[in-house]
């Protein structure tokens, strides 16, 4: 069984939430100032699941021994 940790969990939902969110907004359901708050958002969202993945590799190479 694969394990899952806590902050790939966060990183997708961060970026799911922001996503829909600025798809909202440019829909124009949404009026919204917080432009800036939600692109820091989304580029939270991808460090935190792109440190993820990076030690999901690490964890590979290291197992096959590279």
């Amino acid at each position: 069984m694969r394990r899952i940790s806590i902050l790939s969990i966060i990183g997708i939902l961060i970026i799911l939430v922001v996503l829909i969110l600025l798809i909202l907004r440019s829909v124009g359901i949404i009026e919204s100032s917080t432009d800036d708050r939600l692109l820091i958002a989304l580029v939270v969202g991808l460090i935190l699941h792109a440190l993820k993945v990076e030690g999901d590799i690490g964890r590979i190479k290291a197992k096959m021994g590279i």
